[in-house]
């Protein structure tokens, strides 16, 4: 069983950082996609600066694909 470990640090909230969340957010995605077609199980962890059910989080996880 192949796995890929994705360590993230996303921007803070505080300010105006929503767009730099987002591209931070699609380039993990695109990342963990590319593992999962070579059948790998991704694990994303790290301080993703978020709750669950931000947009942020939502995209990494593949929520509103």
């Amino acid at each position: 069983m192949d796995f890929c470990i994705i360590m993230a640090h996303l921007i803070s909230r505080r300010g105006d950082n929503d767009a730099k969340r987002r591209a931070q957010a699609n380039a993990i995605r695109r990342y963990a996609v590319m593992a999962m077609m070579k059948n790998q199980n991704v694990i994303v962890m790290g301080d993703m600066n978020d709750t669950p059910e931000t947009p942020a989080i939502k995209r990494i996880r593949g929520l509103d694909d």
